[in-house]
């Protein structure tokens, strides 16, 4: 099966593994965990609720250096769990998406 991989930063081909109760989608090139089906023994909830991010656009984007609110309202409600890296990791608490795509043309 063939997923995106964010550590390589292109789709790469992935295998399932089994650990205990849980099934963890891994990259054969890196070994990077693409996702899990529950959520990993040694991932930390920091937040219960997000209510909104701020965040800036970089240099090299289509509005450079534009500054944006995501606000979440009604049934995105956001998760915000810190790894072991020291990333963090922001999911819906019901699985609905967080905001919509965007279509920039």
């Amino acid at each position: 099966m063939r997923k995106f991989c964010a550590s390589c930063n292109r789709t790469c081909d992935t295998e399932k593994v089994r650990s205990g109760k849980r099934v963890k989608v891994k990259c054969l090139d890196c070994g990077y965990v693409i996702g899990w089906k529950k959520n990993p023994p040694n991932r930390v909830k920091i937040y219960d609720t997000v209510i909104e991010i701020k965040a800036k656009k970089g240099k090299d984007s289509q509005w450079p250096n534009e500054y944006f609110v995501h606000k979440f309202k009604g049934k995105s409600k956001g998760v915000i769990y810190g790894n072991p890296d020291g990333s963090i990791t922001i999911r819906s608490q019901n699985g609905t998406p967080l905001w919509k795509e965007f279509d920039y043309d």
